[in-house]
């Protein structure tokens, strides 16, 4: 069976079944040639992969570069030789659809930026795994709802209205680290969400999973797939940042978290 490798110094096998988002190239090698010494025609059985190959019949080794066009399942990769024959790659590609977050002018979108700005990111060697980071945004969703249905909302540093996007966007970022002018969001806080979103639609990265999982939980708050979880906090900060002052108590810390109500 003919073995891809990865276009990289390690040379890792590309075999099984690998996942690519819409939009994602993949380059790899592919070394030897047919029984024709001359090189296979690299093909999809499926439209929704793009097969293009940079060939040196003086070389052994050629180029691949698939290219994700559509969403699919199980799309074959076979090599075809210059005498006819079809020969097995064991390669197949699932294309999935990007991930993106609501829009932006969204009470959704809003609290979907917060979440993955304020949230321990999967790399990070403090992350508290899925469940607890889960718990953490569900949590932080409840502080702003609580905040929404509490009687006097000014005192949330007077929101300009009775708004999820207006609660954190309340004090100028003084609620809410980098959303004061939301939808313009301070520069640091841009980034991560930016970084986030690559990471999680680029299949190639080696940290892909457990971003689109980490952007999937974002999602399935916002969205109300994962139930409000019901409970009496009315703020949270993250580590190693000030009390919020007033009549906060009985704080619970979780995720890089800490919540009081």
């Amino acid at each position: 069976m003919l073995t891809f490798t990865r276009n990289t110094r390690d040379a890792d096998p590309v075999t099984g079944t690998v996942d690519l988002v819409i939009g994602n190239k993949l380059t790899v090698k592919l070394n030897g040639l047919g029984p024709d010494k001359k090189h296979y025609q690299v093909t999809s059985d499926s439209p929704c992969i793009d097969v293009k190959q940079k060939a040196d019949e003086r070389f052994q080794e050629q180029t691949i570069r698939f290219e994700a066009r559509m969403a699919c399942q199980g799309a074959r990769i076979t090599a075809l030789s210059g005498t006819g024959e079809k020969f097995l790659t064991g390669l197949t590609f699932n294309v999935v659809p990007r991930l993106e977050l609501p829009p932006v002018n969204t009470d959704e979108g809003a609290l979907a930026r917060v979440l993955l700005a304020e949230s321990i990111t999967p790399d990070d060697q403090e992350f508290p795994g899925g469940e607890a980071s889960l718990t953490s945004m569900r949590l932080i969703q409840q502080v702003l709802l609580n905040r929404l249905g509490f009687p006097d909302i000014s005192v949330f540093n007077r929101p300009s209205a009775r708004t999820i996007t207006a609660l954190i966007m309340a004090g100028l970022g003084n609620e809410v680290k980098g959303f004061g002018a939301y939808p313009n969001i301070e520069a640091k806080q841009a980034r991560l969400i930016a970084n986030i979103l690559t990471i999680g639609n680029d299949a190639s990265d080696r940290r892909y999973a457990l971003y689109r999982d980490h952007i999937k939980r974002a999602l399935d708050v916002v969205t109300g797939t994962v139930p409000r979880l019901e409970g009496d906090y009315y703020g949270w900060r993250t580590k190693e940042s000030s009390h919020p002052g007033g009549a906060y108590e009985q704080p619970y810390n979780i995720a890089g978290q800490t919540f009081i109500n």
